[in-house]
């Protein structure tokens, strides 16, 4: 019998429509498969990973991960990922911290350690991969906040987390959790690294994250907003997108192109899907409807 699961050809990374929150499965071509975060707040549903994460992996035949990553623990990160834990026996989890915003972030640790399932705090660098495909932490802003002594300036600071690079050969992408200017500003200072061709937007395209010096330490060509409709205009904030526009940045949005899927194939030729709900509500079933987005990335 085949496996369920067939082995990708291409690098491909898919920014699930899962509402005001943040999911996205990276699939290499060697075979590794990693979902960065997972948790929705629509109507402050826990439903996010069974209802949306756990079909969208199924239906691509994939049953068990090689990584989950929480970028910081706000719920909006990983409230769905106790059902996804329990289901697709992932090789190890990656936290900022041992420390969460609620009981919840706790219980989902304890089911990680009942699991058997390593819990990594990385560190600069940490890295899981091979040589030509890989994902690595390019920065842990929560400990670098510690060393710093910030962390006296503002408590916690909740949106410090992992900031995370997954490349495929020579195609890069960027994964900034809700990091926050201040953040931004010390990773454009300390990291010379940070190019990629397409950034998931930190904090949804939030106000408070997106500087123009970050945008452009990074230069990506398209900027990707996880977030649900808003009427007033918060994600993405109107400041993010007049920069994209000055920057020649094309922005989607998953309240607008849906699940955005990314794919690459090793000779360099990609593609960009946008695949529409049949209604506007994160835990309605994907309707089959695929619009292609013109792309014009150029690997970096």
């Amino acid at each position: 019998m085949k496996p369920l699961w067939q082995q990708p050809t291409d690098f491909r990374v898919s920014y699930l429509d899962i509402g005001q929150g943040s999911s996205t499965l990276v699939e290499f071509p060697s075979g590794l498969r990693v979902l960065i975060d997972g948790g929705g707040g629509t109507f402050g549903s826990t439903d996010i990973g069974k209802r949306v994460i756990a079909p969208f992996l199924w239906q691509k035949g994939i049953d068990q991960l090689d990584a989950i990553v929480i970028t910081h623990p706000d719920a909006d990160h990983y409230n769905g990922l106790d059902f996804i834990l329990k289901h697709f026996n992932p090789g190890s989890l990656w936290i900022r911290d041992w420390r969460g915003h609620d009981d919840n972030f706790r219980n989902l640790l304890h089911l990680a350690e009942k699991k058997r399932i390593p819990v990594i705090v990385p560190e600069r660098r940490h890295k899981l991969g091979t040589e030509t495909d890989f994902i690595t932490c390019l920065e842990n802003t929560f400990i670098m906040s510690e060393h710093s002594g910030r962390m006296a300036m503002a408590g916690i600071r909740s949106n410090s987390g992992l900031v995370l690079k997954a490349c495929s050969e020579n195609f890069c992408t960027l994964f900034p959790g809700d990091i926050e200017k201040e953040d931004e500003r010390i990773l454009v200072a300390m990291h010379n690294d940070l190019g990629a061709s397409v950034l998931l937007a930190p904090h949804h395209g939030s106000a408070t994250s997106g500087t123009p010096e970050f945008l452009a330490a990074v230069s990506p060509q398209y900027l990707i907003v996880s977030a649900r409709k808003s009427s007033a205009g918060l994600f993405p904030h109107a400041r993010v997108r007049d920069e994209c526009a000055k920057q020649q940045i094309t922005l989607l949005t998953t309240a607008q192109q849906g699940t955005i899927e990314l794919n690459v194939t090793r000779d360099g030729r990609h593609r960009l899907y946008g695949f529409a709900r049949a209604r506007d509500n994160p835990l309605y079933p994907m309707q089959s409807v695929m619009l292609q987005i013109p792309a014009k990335i150029t690997p970096r």
